[in-house]
């Protein structure tokens, strides 16, 4: 695995003619963000159907990341901004409500970029269950409720019978 600075990245994509989907989370192997990368990972090949390159980008260490890629097998990079350089240019970065507490950190974000480097949309409330879907919704909004949709699996809630 080797490093590219963040901004080589953005100018392949742009380079190569290829959409992206960015997405901005805020630490590796949490509930949400392991939800939101699993999301996008099991969906990878419709939404590379539709065109799109992923990159997942947090303020994690390298091996932070490469630790969260392999336990959910990702098969897109994630990029390092532990310097939180291109979270802040997105506005990614600063004050944010957390379990009842404003914090600073990173806002979970999620943004469609185009060929030409243009951003076509802009995910501020991303459900991290299920991601993907919430982008296939936004590239197909006058989809029929018959077409296929990619699956979440939602892990069961375990809950204490009543004995009797």
């Amino acid at each position: 695995m080797f490093r590219l600075d963040l901004l080589h990245w953005f100018i392949l994509f742009v380079d190569l003619g290829k959409k992206l989907i960015l997405f901005a989370y805020p630490k590796a192997n949490t509930p949400g963000c392991s939800a939101s990368a699993d999301s996008l990972g099991k969906a990878f090949e419709a939404l590379q159907k539709e065109g799109f390159s992923i990159l997942g980008l947090s303020p994690d260490s390298k091996k932070a990341q490469t630790s969260f890629k392999c336990k959910y097998d990702l098969p897109y990079p994630l990029l390092c901004d532990e310097e939180k350089t291109v979270l802040k240019a997105y506005e990614a970065w600063g004050k944010k409500k957390f379990m009842g507490r404003e914090t600073v950190g990173v806002i979970r974000t999620t943004w469609l970029i185009d060929e030409e480097g243009t951003i076509t949309h802009v995910f501020d409330k991303v459900n991290t269950k299920a991601h993907a879907q919430q982008i296939l919704d936004a590239l197909h909004p006058d989809a029929d409720d018959g077409e296929e949709q990619v699956q979440e699996e939602v892990p069961e809630k375990k809950t204490k019978g009543k004995k009797k």
